[in-house]
């Protein structure tokens, strides 16, 4: 596990040294600023000898039938929904494994983390939250993995200023981690060919194109008072033109899960996990700041990321409400 951990930032940070380096020097500059090599080997191996276990043991079904004590997990998804007619073997589920523990634990533990921080800086919004969490929404909630609004635009509102994909970082924003800049860009394409848009813009063979996030999130025609944090800006109707929206949504003024055609079709799940630990969070323990006035985020072209030395004091409280 602690390999499995240690990978996601391995990978990323040695992603921006190989896209400034010419590409024959990738190979050594992938095992020379990162450990990943040996990490990635060693979580492989171990995931690959697991495989060929289940693998194994799904062979053996007489007529494909399931024992009560069959496997559900990621592994056997994989397994029972791979190609039929060309099965994939153990090292090539092993790399689906790997993408998906990648994308999974990578934006859920910085969602979580960057709305921890907006907490800390933020209290007033502790004790609403709380009494939704203690309310009837809270079972609706846990019934349907759907609900908690207040939570819901919390978690949007903090990602609207962290979010997880950026170019550039020029320092603390005011009041929170960021400071905008036009430069900011997300959603980096290349062309594979010729293109024209419909508003007559022409891109050539292998001319980039891409969105300026941070811009758009800061937009104040997309989004009135764009640098005040309002925690409940999506679920007052009468901040946002639009209405109110969730975290889920996928639009042309928010595309934190990418397009509509290519949206992260994880994002339900990825909010219903951030919830959840929030939730509990919120309801079990008080949360301060060690040092307020210390730097939060640490970034190097598109790598951004919450600081590994921040402290966040939890203070258990006296009556747990969930």
């Amino acid at each position: 596990m602690d390999t499995a951990h240690s990978n996601i930032d391995h990978v990323i940070q040695a992603s921006e040294w190989i896209r400034v380096a010419p590409r024959f020097m990738a190979p050594w500059i992938g095992s020379f600023f990162s450990s990943s090599k040996k990490s990635q080997k060693s979580w492989f191996d171990a995931l690959e000898r697991t495989i060929e276990q289940r693998l194994e043991y799904c062979g053996g079904l007489v007529d494909g039938h399931k024992p009560k004590d069959h496997p559900n997990d990621a592994i056997q998804w994989i397994i029972e929904t791979a190609p039929k007619d060309d099965p994939w073997d153990a090292a090539r589920i092993a790399r689906e494994i790997m993408a998906l523990w990648f994308g999974a634990i990578h934006g859920v533990s910085m969602t979580v983390t960057w709305a921890l921080f907006d907490l800390c800086l933020h209290p007033e919004y502790v004790e609403p939250l709380r009494d939704e969490l203690r309310g009837p929404a809270y079972d609706k909630f846990v019934e349907t993995a759907d609900g908690l609004p207040l939570l819901d635009s919390f978690i949007k509102e903090s990602a609207r200023f962290n979010p997880l994909d950026c170019s550039k970082f020029l320092g603390l924003r005011i009041e929170h981690h960021l400071k905008a800049d036009n430069s900011e860009v997300t959603s980096r394409r290349v062309a594979l060919e010729p293109f024209t848009y419909s508003d007559g813009t022409h891109v050539r063979k292998g001319d980039w194109t891409c969105m300026p996030l941070r811009s758009m999130l800061r937009d104040k025609k997309l989004f009135p008072n764009p640098d005040s944090f309002n925690g409940f800006r999506f679920v007052d109707g009468s901040v946002q033109p639009e209405g109110p929206s969730k975290a889920t949504d996928v639009t042309y003024k928010w595309s934190m899960w990418g397009n509509k055609r290519l949206a992260c079709p994880a994002r339900f799940h990825a909010v219903l996990m951030v919830k959840l630990i929030l939730a509990h969070i919120l309801t079990n323990y008080d949360s301060e700041l060690a040092y307020p006035d210390a730097p939060r985020a640490t970034n190097w072209r598109t790598y951004l990321s919450p600081r590994e030395d921040t402290e966040i004091i939890l203070k258990p409280l006296s009556t747990v409400a969930i």
